[in-house]
Formats: structure tokens, sequence, C-alpha cells
């Protein structure tokens, strides 16, 4: 999913009874940022995971770096 904040876009995966950095390997894996990459500003990948039995969750932000 992808959202436009000012000059940034976030593109967010949430992973349930996983980890937040698998989440945002699959951001990665599946070439989400490449179908933006005429997007001028920021981008932001964001992996977010959701324990539903300790109802915590974890969340990883890496800026996406542009070739």
């Amino acid at each position: 999913m992808f959202q436009q904040e000012s000059e940034q876009l976030l593109n967010r995966t949430l992973a349930m009874d996983g980890d937040a950095a698998t989440a945002l390997q699959q951001i990665k894996n599946k070439r989400y940022p490449e179908s933006i990459l005429s997007y001028t500003g920021d981008i932001l990948l964001v992996g977010i995971n959701y324990d539903k039995d300790t109802k915590e969750h974890q969340c990883l932000i890496e800026k996406y770096e542009k070739d």
C-alpha cells in the first residue's frame, strides 16, 4: 500500500505473527518501489508486525535509495 505524506511516499507491509524485518524484506522482494521510481520525493519502506497473542507490534522504517 502506498500513501503520500507531503514530500514523502510510504510503502508499508503488515505481517501477522512474524517479524518486521520479514515484512520489510517482502517489500524489497516484490520490488514494490520500482512502480513509483518517477516520484521525486523520499520513499520510505515500512515493515510492521503485529503479534495477536501478546498484542505487541514492531515497526522498521527504511529510506529507499534510488540507484
